[in-house]
């Protein structure tokens, strides 16, 4: 009698028999060159894409959940919260019949909408009763709109071709955030594209930061580094919450500042980054619990409750 063995359940075996389209898509990914929603979580807009990387191997990133794309391997370590070994023998195992087609999964995620990295061009406008008006809503005054480069839109366009143009009573409002010698978009009405940008590494607030200073909050968006400005807290904020810091930044942010904390939204997201960053460079993080961040407390409580709040956790944190 004559055996005959299958290959050994190695990763290059495996990539030797299938192909990266025949593995993601027994993971339930779709093969697709257009964005598209994950099929591992609830997504209403489309955040997710594919490509090639310089090698020839297919990627897979969830714009709202990766800081970087994924091969194959780590994207079913991530699924099935293994190591890399695990996650090759799993794949073996879907490919063989074994397990069903990974399609209907739980990865903790919060919604975000799509912040795409483009060449922008900007026409500003003048500012209007209505612009300053939603500002205020949440605290932030002219002056520090002036302070941060920000402007109201008439036109954006996005890789040389018109993108937005602003409508008075027709078209909601965007807004232009000058950020070193890069643009950024702001929709704020817009629930399927609410920001575009032309460098996702660009540090909101940085250039605006005093040389020294007692405390500094990392945060999450440049809305809230404005609200804290009106609060008397410098802030910075990355592109995302999952944005990385690089160690010579903070480097600098230390010798420059007696105390940083991190103030990110208070959701599953904001807490999973706020907690990696913590760990990584052993700062505290604090979350508003009455809301979801500092700029909707404002909106909700008030500029002196917000004001409050945040002078009870800088004296509770450094005093």
């Amino acid at each position: 009698m004559r055996f005959r063995f299958g290959p050994r359940r190695t990763a290059s075996n495996l990539t030797e028999r299938y192909n990266d389209e025949e593995l993601m898509a027994a993971l339930g990914v779709p093969l697709t060159s257009r964005r598209f929603c994950s099929p591992f979580r609830d997504d209403k807009h489309p955040t997710c894409n594919l490509w090639r990387s310089p090698n020839g191997r297919l990627l897979y990133r969830d714009w709202g959940l990766h800081d970087r794309p994924l091969d194959v391997f780590k994207l079913a370590m991530e699924i099935f919260r293994c190591d890399f070994p695990a996650a090759v023998a799993k794949l073996w195992e879907i490919m063989e019949g074994q397990l069903p087609v990974y399609a209907s999964l739980s990865i903790p995620y919060r919604e975000v909408t799509v912040s795409e990295p483009v060449d922008l061009s900007v026409q500003p406008r003048d500012w209007r009763s209505n612009d300053l008006l939603w500002w205020k809503g949440f605290g932030i005054t002219k002056g520090t709109l002036d302070h941060y480069r920000v402007t109201p839109i008439q036109r954006v366009w996005k890789n040389s071709k018109l993108y937005y143009q602003y409508i008075e009573k027709i078209v909601h409002p965007a807004y232009h955030y000058a950020i070193g010698s890069s643009d950024k978009v702001y929709f704020p009405f817009n629930d399927k594209v609410r920001f575009l940008h032309e460098d996702g590494k660009a540090m909101q607030g940085l250039e605006q930061l005093p040389d020294r200073g007692e405390i500094l909050v990392i945060t999450k968006a440049m809305k809230d580094v404005m609200v804290l400005k009106e609060l008397k807290y410098p802030a910075i904020a990355p592109q995302s919450e999952n944005t990385p810091i690089s160690d010579i930044l903070f480097k600098d942010l230390t010798n420059r500042f007696d105390g940083i904390f991190i103030l990110f939204d208070n959701d599953k997201a904001g807490i999973r980054s706020a907690t990696k960053l913590s760990e990584t460079f052993n700062i505290p993080f604090v979350y508003v619990s009455a809301s979801k961040d500092i700029s909707d407390y404002v909106k909700l409580a008030g500029i002196k409750e917000a004001q409050s709040f945040m002078d009870a956790v800088v004296k509770r944190l450094f005093k």
